[in-house]
Order: structure tokens, then C-alpha cells, then sequence
């Protein structure tokens, strides 16, 4: 779908539901907003420079989405309650994401994957 940001900009928006084998509630998101690309899944969306280098793994979208929808990456969230706190993305072939700081009042770690593999939800300490 294209839209209108104001001015001569068109926005391309792509939205891509979920396998039902993932059992998740959050749609693939892919826009072109602002002279640049944003992916978005659950709780979490990085940006990313327009063009793309087309050599670098994560620093292309387009490999961000492939690495999403073939679960070689998952995203975490953290939550207080209801209250996001953060997002961050998980490495599943290591386990390695970047929680060093975790929010004060953060109880919860929401993992969600495509497919759902490596959907869970975690209590934290």
C-alpha cells in the first residue's frame, strides 16, 4: 500500500501477517517512511539507510527480513506490567541478545519468533 507523507513523498507500506503456526499477534511491518526503511515485528522495528548495502547482514533490510521470517532472528521485549520497557533482537544460533540494562521494574521477557519456535514468555529476576 502507498500513502502520502505530506509533499511530493509516497510511502510504500508492506504488512505481512504472522503463519498461523506462530500463534502471534503482531504482523511483519516494512515501510519506507522518512527517506529510509523501518522493519517492524512484535515490539520491535530497526531503521535502516536507503539505498541498502546489499553486503552487510544485518545492516540491509531486506537480509533483516529474510533473517526474521526464516527464524534465524527473534525479538525480545521487556515488560513492566503492561508497560513496554525495551526491545532488542536475539541471535537464536548463539542465544545472544543485547540485555546488558534491563529497565528497573521490568518482570517479564516476551521472545517471538515467525514460526514460533522460540515464542515464549520468561519471568525475570
Amino acid at each position: 500500500m502507498e500513502k502520502s507523507s505530506g509533499g511530493n513523498q509516497m510511502i510504500l507500506v508492506v504488512t505481512v501477517e504472522p503463519p498461523e503456526s506462530s500463534k502471534g499477534d503482531h504482523p511483519l511491518i516494512i515501510d519506507t517512511d522518512n527517506e529510509e526503511i523501518t522493519v517492524g515485528f512484535d515490539a520491535y522495528h530497526a531503521h535502516f539507510d536507503w539505498p541498502n548495502d546489499p553486503n552487510e547482514e544485518y545492516g540491509n533490510a531486506l537480509r533483516f527480513v529474510e533473517a526474521i521470517t526464516e527464524e534465524r532472528v527473534a525479538v525480545v521485549s521487556l515488560w513492566a506490567g503492561e508497560r513496554w520497557a525495551m526491545s532488542t533482537t536475539l541471535d537464536v544460533s548463539s542465544g545472544e541478545t543485547a540485555l546488558n540494562n534491563i529497565p528497573e521494574g521490568a518482570t517479564l521477557k516476551k521472545i517471538r519468533s515467525w514460526n514460533g519456535r522460540y515464542s515464549r514468555n520468561e519471568p525475570l529476576p
